[in-house]
């Protein structure tokens, strides 16, 4: 059941871009495997908008992209911030999804668990988000 539905992300184009543009909002990269990812869209307005990617990247990291996307775009930023605390809490521990969001498409992420090994891949969108969001913020003052 859950491979079908990382196939079925895989291969999910409405938010994949065909090929790497200037002016990312973030990157990342895993130089263990090669797997780069790139997010595209805006942060204005205090929410996530267009939310897009480009990924060279293996099956489980383009459908984690698709899931990203599918999952935060049209949020706010706050909800988006706190939503990738959930799923990378999840996708780092070993319980089941617990959450009223994402049930299509985390618990499918989450089976990837059992190779931890393909984990890596799996969070490299999520914390390519994460970056774009913490430098959205700017510097924290220190008090």
């Amino acid at each position: 059941m859950y491979e079908e539905t990382l196939l079925q992300l895989s291969r999910d184009t409405r938010f994949r871009k065909s090929e790497a543009l200037p002016h990312a909002l973030s990157e990342r990269r895993n130089p263990a495997c090669g797997d780069e990812v790139a997010l595209y869209g805006t942060l204005g307005n205090g929410k996530i908008e267009h939310l897009a990617f480009y990924a060279q990247s293996c099956a489980v990291g383009v459908a984690s992209c698709a899931a990203l996307c599918r999952e935060l775009n049209g949020l706010s930023l706050q909800t988006a911030k706190e939503r990738i605390q959930a799923a990378c809490s999840f996708f780092d521990g070993d319980k089941d999804w617990q959450h009223d969001w994402g049930t299509s498409t985390l618990p499918a992420l989450g089976a990837v668990r059992a190779r931890p090994m393909r984990m890596t891949c799996v969070r490299l969108a999520w914390l390519a988000l994460q970056d774009a969001l913490e430098k959205n913020e700017g510097p924290k003052s220190q008090a």
